[in-house]
């Protein structure tokens, strides 16, 4: 794809554009990243909220008064904000969701400790898994983050999930799943798991604090029946955290090993967000000198900050693999980060989109700590260099329905396999050809139960 000229586009970015989001003391789940904008005017004060006479500092209803104060001010929706009782809630988290505007469903409140452990360390602490009913009928491993306790006991997504505590799946109630799996460090349960056609096997589910590593590992796929088709890569990336940058130094150190790789096959369907820069810098590695030094992105902020809209400009990475051409697999989980890698390189090389529709998450926000919680009100909207937003969902190249009977790195996975027939053939294959039947298979996938316990970089209503 040729590069868009976009002179006369960067022009108005700059008669928008004063300084970088500033104030910023966390990471949210696409953060704008202090002294990263691709500005160097950076403003240190956004707001001044001082705690009202007769409240106590740091109580409930103090941090309920400090988050409406940030909702009416800053806020991409402050105009819009109802007037709601805050004595009617007892808890900041609840209260901002009584103040949010659709289409925004995710600016929430959060213990900033949690919070900052997770995107500055990759810390997280859970179970380490989700379940839901596979195309089969039977109830499978849907992810095992790796760091997880799952993970290192072996189980893998595609394994069966039959009992908790000795209990046949089919017959625990939501309150006995509740109690085995209470929220405590240290607390196991027995589940008996089953792979492929193996006997079953008993496996101790542990709560436990684990570094999550949210890239990798990288896979390469080779064609010796079609050497001409090169060698193409795999690399499935979960999220975009601080330490995401290391997991996706070893995948792409991984994938450079041999011949170079011609087709990346990137695999986002549940990855929910993160930090924009991370995800920026996926991009550049991407693109390489297609995108080098332009522009990937436009933020904007309400109508009281305009001096606040910034734009992001992908790196020149060395050793970027180069490529005119991205393959990414998605689903409704995809979501933020993971659109805004999808939507900046759209006006440069050409990406296909395989799987399902996207979120369509186009805020940004930066977390402010106060008090000990980390408020997280979407603050600006984002759009492409070619003035593109991601509102109401990317919509896929090819519609494949999402299934765990397998690993994602396993060739009968159906997006991976819908994504090494399009690398090899330039189509949707065999897939396209009864398009309607895909559309009701995947209308029918979206309303499968999901339930477990794993990490998560996007709050929001919609689950």
């Amino acid at each position: 794809m040729q590069k868009v000229k976009h002179v006369l586009l960067l022009t108005s970015f700059m008669l928008l554009t004063s300084c970088g989001s500033g104030g910023s003391s966390g990471d949210d789940d696409t953060v704008v990243p202090g002294g990263d904008t691709g500005n160097n005017n950076q403003s240190n004060e956004f707001f001044a909220y001082s705690t009202p006479a007769g409240v106590e500092e740091c109580s409930a209803e103090d941090i309920m008064r400090r988050v409406e104060f940030d909702m009416r001010d800053y806020y991409i929706y402050y105009a819009d904000v109802p007037q709601v009782d805050l004595s009617d809630y007892e808890t900041p988290e609840a209260y901002i969701q009584a103040l949010r505007v659709e289409p925004d469903i995710y600016s929430s409140v959060r213990d900033a400790t949690t919070q900052s452990n997770l995107f500055e360390a990759g810390e997280t602490q859970n179970y380490g898994f989700s379940i839901g009913e596979a195309a089969d009928g039977r109830v499978r491993l849907r992810t095992t983050p790796l760091g997880s306790s799952v993970n290192l006991a072996g189980v893998q997504r595609g394994d069966e999930f039959l009992e908790i505590n000795g209990i046949p799946y089919d017959d625990i109630t939501d309150e006995q799943w509740a109690e085995a799996f209470a929220r405590e460090v240290g607390n196991t349960v027995d589940v008996l798991v089953r792979t492929g056609d193996e006997a079953p096997r008993l496996v101790e589910f542990e709560y436990r604090v684990y570094r999550w590593q949210t890239a990798g590992p990288a896979k390469r796929f080779s064609t010796p029946g079609n050497p001409t088709a090169g060698t193409i890569g795999y690399l499935p990336v979960y999220s975009f955290l601080e330490t995401t940058r290391d997991d996706l130094d070893e995948a792409f150190n991984d994938l450079r090993e041999g011949s170079p790789v011609e087709e990346l096959i990137l695999d986002l369907r549940y990855n929910t967000g993160g930090r924009i820069d991370v995800a920026n810098d996926l991009g550049s590695v991407i693109g390489g000198s297609a995108v080098a030094n332009d522009v990937s992105a436009l933020y904007r902020h309400n109508d009281k900050y305009p001096g606040e809209n910034f734009f992001t400009f992908f790196r020149s990475i060395p050793e970027a693999l180069n490529l005119s051409r991205v393959i990414v697999l998605t689903t409704g989980r995809s979501a933020s980060s993971s659109e805004i890698v999808i939507n900046s390189l759209k006006p440069y090389i050409d990406v296909v989109v395989i799987g399902g529709q996207t979120e369509g998450k186009a805020f940004i926000s930066s977390a402010r700590e106060y008090c000990g919680k980390s408020i997280n009100a979407m603050e600006a909207i984002g759009e492409n260099a070619a003035g593109m937003s991601v509102v109401g969902g990317i919509e896929p190249t090819c519609v494949v329905e999402d299934d765990w009977g397998f690993p994602t790195d396993n060739q009968n996975d159906p997006l991976l396999n819908a994504g090494l027939t399009f690398a090899l053939g330039e189509s949707c294959g065999v897939l396209a050809n009864n398009s309607s039947d895909l559309l009701r298979s995947t209308t029918i996938g979206k309303d499968r139960k999901i339930r477990g316990d794993y990490p998560q970089t996007l709050w929001s209503d919609k689950k």
